[in-house]
């Protein structure tokens, strides 16, 4: 007689066939078995986003809405490549705006992703957390490209069907896209089109970046092809932030482009600093207010240790939690210390944008070396930067991919070395941080470090950015990401110097 299962080898059976068929933790219900579909639907582990598609995850609380998003904005691109593919096979791709949105590194989840498909097609599909995909037939382009599980048309087709509003929306994409694309490609794309509205436009757009060279290739092809066109500039007003003829990808453009387009904002809300530095001695006797404030970053995987851990009835959310405090806390102790020795450093005339770039792999080490000492942790991963993707909790914001992170980060330490500021060192290298998350976890942590490593050693106070701030810190973040307005976070920041500046 068979042996009646428990209620979590049921769910540990029934998360193993999810596995076996999920996606980048996206599951078509047609591809579970009833049994197991409604026995994760009972259990949480299901979230539904439209009639027969799933996302696979830990279960949130009723009132984690900022957990949810955070799954659903993870998976946002991997449900569009899934679906679309099941709906159209390879007879599809995104439009030229929200290709080009791609190809130019936007981490931001759009509200809508327009679709071209060469079926019959004309519908808005509505999604979780007010995003949709909106499908129609018209305008299919000769060729696609496969970009991971999704298919795009070809920068140079995408850029040459980019209307005059996009420039004015995203000019930051498009000067991106614009610097990353062979001259010759978008030519050739451009008369393939035969629009003379696109050719003057292109040619207008690259003569306003400072690339007449290509501008002059364009306008030369499109009268050899006969082409009536008028010059415009679709970039109206956007200072040029880029300086290079093509960039080595996307994200560190991006990053470079951003940094330049905030640090006057910085400049112009940032006090300068009070007369005298800060000594160590006061640095150490704020350890313990600074150590209380941490931020935890969220995964959303189902993984196969997991399954087995559910399956034996070993899986204690709360215990593991407990330990994770505690190493944590550990962790972050001897990290505090690397820190001051880190500024140490410039207080015998090292700059502190060398002694960050030097000394941050050891910051993170000593920050995560004692959960791997108990086994929460595998020792792989003390080196380098994560191997994974990851979220940030209630975020639209999803950090670059991991391929991009060395790039990355190699910007921002060239940023930081050329920054003259050290206000500006201090803030927008904190939000750089969050912005490409380079770790599994910490990057919190790490950013407020850099943060005190530059405000110390160009003359103000260690800062403590106060649990009681906790949501105004993290509005004001996510405000810059989704606005480009870091006012916000400059004002969260200063208010907190100088709080602690009159208590110690």
């Amino acid at each position: 007689m068979a042996r009646a299962l428990k209620s979590h080898e049921k769910l540990a059976k029934a998360l193993a066939k999810a596995k076996e068929v999920e996606r980048e933790s996206i599951v078509k219900g047609s591809d579970l078995d009833r049994t197991t579909r409604e026995t994760l639907q009972k259990e949480g582990w299901l979230l539904e986003i439209i009639r027969n598609w799933y996302l696979l995850g830990k279960p949130r609380s009723a009132s984690d809405k900022k957990g949810s998003t955070s799954a659903w904005y993870g998976s946002f691109w991997p449900f569009v490549g899934c679906y679309l593919a099941d709906r159209f096979g390879d007879e599809y791709c995104l439009s030229a705006e929200s290709s080009v949105d791609l190809y130019s590194g936007d981490t931001l989840i759009p509200p809508q992703v327009i679709v071209l498909s060469k079926k019959p097609s004309n519908q808005n599909l509505d999604l979780l957390f007010n995003t949709s995909i909106f499908m129609h037939d018209r305008g299919f382009p000769e060729q696609t490209k496969k970009n991971g599980t999704l298919r795009l048309m070809k920068i140079e087709d995408a850029i040459a069907k980019l209307s005059a509003n996009y420039y004015e929306k995203k000019p930051d994409n498009a000067e991106i896209a614009l610097r990353f694309v062979q001259p010759a490609d978008i030519s050739r794309s451009l008369l393939n089109l035969n629009s003379p509205s696109a050719s003057g436009r292109l040619i207008g757009a690259y003569r306003h970046l400072g690339k007449n060279k290509i501008s002059d290739l364009i306008e030369k092809d499109s009268i050899a092809a006969g082409l009536q066109f008028k010059i415009s500039n679709p970039f109206v007003t956007k200072p040029i932030l880029l300086d290079s003829d093509r960039l080595k990808s996307p994200y560190s453009g991006r990053i470079k482009a951003v940094w330049l387009s905030l640090r006057e904002q910085v400049i112009d809300r940032f006090p300068q600093p009070k007369k005298g530095k800060q000594s160590i001695a006061i640095i150490e006797n704020i350890y313990e207010q600074d150590a209380y404030h941490s931020l935890s970053i969220e995964g959303y995987q189902v993984t196969m240790d997991l399954i087995k851990k559910i399956a034996i009835g070993d899986w204690r959310p709360e215990v593991e939690q407990e330990q994770l405090d505690a190493m944590a806390a550990k962790g972050y102790y001897e990290t505090f210390k690397c820190v001051v020795k880190s500024i140490q450093k410039t207080k015998k005339s090292r700059d502190a944008a060398n002694v960050f770039s030097e000394d941050l792999s050891t910051w993170y080490r000593e920050l995560f070396s004692p959960l791997v000492k108990v086994g929460l942790m595998g020792p792989a991963d003390l080196a380098g930067y994560r191997v994974g993707q990851v979220l940030i909790k209630g975020s639209r914001h999803i950090p670059p991919p991991k391929h991009a992170i060395i790039d990355a980060m190699e910007t921002l330490f060239e940023l930081l070395a050329g920054e003259t500021e050290p206000c500006v060192r201090a803030v927008l290298g904190h939000y750089m941080i969050g912005f490409i998350h380079p770790y599994i976890d910490g990057n919190g942590r790490i950013a407020r470090f850099l943060m005190n490593l530059m405000l110390v050693s160009g003359g103000y106070n260690w800062t403590v950015i106060r649990v009681e701030r906790r949501i105004d810190y993290l509005d004001a973040m996510e405000l810059v990401t989704t606005s480009g307005d870091i006012t916000a976070f400059v004002d969260v920041i200063t208010s907190e110097m100088e709080y602690w500046r009159a208590r110690i």
